[in-house]
């Protein structure tokens, strides 16, 4: 009679499914919780201690008064900035309450998703609040500001 013998190489085939099936559902359970936070609209930033990011555009000097400032206070909206000219956009993203965006740039073209839920200084002068839900969009073109759709 012949002896049967197993075959160690069914067995490692085995082991590295089982292996990549753990991987896989590792990587799926990582993303997920990614996503999860991704769109998380409760989640805070200030609440949650993180510090609020600021544009890299600065005032040349501290006692300068910006030409644009804008201060996200409600909990969040998109805001889109740029250089109308060559169509550098400085800011494209939505930002979180306690955010400011500042630029020196003379000349710009502002779209801000919630008008209700931004602070706006324009040369140091604080334009008026839009009602809640309402799409602003202006310029900024040198020491005045022109009203857009």
């Amino acid at each position: 009679m012949a002896r049967h013998r197993r075959d160690p190489q069914g067995f490692l085939r085995i082991m590295m499914a089982v292996g990549a099936i753990a991987i896989a559902v590792a990587l799926l359970a990582v993303g997920g919780y990614a996503l999860w936070r991704a769109v998380d609209t409760a989640a805070d930033p200030v609440s949650a201690g993180i510090a609020p990011q600021s544009s890299e555009s600065r005032p040349a000097s501290p006692t300068a008064v910006p030409v644009l400032a804008i201060t996200v206070t409600g909990t969040r909206t998109r805001v889109y900035v740029a250089k109308p000219g060559d169509g550098e956009i400085l800011v494209s993203r939505v930002m979180a309450r306690g955010e400011t965006f500042v630029s020196d740039e003379r000349r710009l073209a502002v779209v801000v998703e919630d008008g209700s839920a931004v602070r706006i200084r324009v040369n140091g002068e604080t334009r008026p609040p839009a009602e809640p839900g309402v799409r602003l969009a202006f310029t900024v073109d040198g020491d005045r500001t022109a009203a857009g759709a």
